[in-house]
């Protein structure tokens, strides 16, 4: 803390504080499955199948047990990202609790990506179940100078996805299930891109504005 108060001294007026590198973001929350508990869980234990359902993902190979090199493309506000690192299972506990851990790098924007996720599944009769998700971001380098917000509503959209898709997935395994309404959260989705735009364009403009106000002071 010393060491910013002499920097503000020494600077004067035209100091710009050097934008942060790093944040983290928690999601969390719970959603009804319409399958019974060992179908979700069964589903989980299958990696590529789980891959194709998030967004952006390109491909697993498999490393060893409970490991996989994994491949994703993702826009995080204005800023485009192809990740390449591992994935794998980091707790296991059948058929109630599962834990994945992600770590991935871009080198274009020397971005580093590090997701936790927690799930939790919990009977609800014989044909359905609660899943509740925990989810931790961390993003550092150029990702990890985007602002909370935009960081938070992105993750928050990619997670709706990726469980509006896992949703999908365990409905279509069951004929007798298929006529049933998927509670998938496209327009929740939808109304999240719109949220993300509106704090894009207010940054812009708040950003075009300070460096106005800059340039008159000089």
């Amino acid at each position: 803390m010393g060491y910013a108060v002499v920097q503000e001294l020494h600077c004067g007026k035209h100091c710009r504080p050097r934008p942060k590198e790093r944040a983290t973001v928690i999601i969390e929350g719970c959603i009804t499955m319409q399958a019974a508990v060992q179908e979700v869980w069964d589903l989980f234990q299958d990696i590529p199948r789980v891959a194709r359902c998030v967004p952006g993902c390109e491909g697993v190979t498999p490393l060893g047990p409970d490991s996989w090199e994994a491949t994703a493309r993702s826009k995080v506000g204005p800023i485009s990202v192809a990740l390449r690192g591992n994935l794998r299972i980091r707790e296991r506990r059948p058929p109630k609790q599962i834990g994945f851990r992600f770590e991935g790098k871009d080198t274009r924007t020397s971005s580093l990506v590090r997701v936790l996720v927690d799930l939790g599944l919990d009977p609800q009769g014989p044909g359905a179940t609660s899943l509740s998700y925990h989810a931790d971001v961390h993003l550092s380098g150029r990702l990890g100078q985007m602002g909370q917000g935009i960081v938070r509503e992105t993750a928050a959209v990619l997670l709706q996805e990726f469980l509006g898709c896992v949703h999908r997935d365990l409905l279509l395994q069951t004929p007798a299930r298929q006529s049933q309404p998927s509670r998938a959260i496209g327009p929740f989705s939808f109304f999240l891109q719109l949220r993300i735009l509106g704090r894009l364009v207010g940054a812009m403009l708040l950003g075009s504005a300070r460096r106005l106000l800059i340039l008159w002071r000089r």
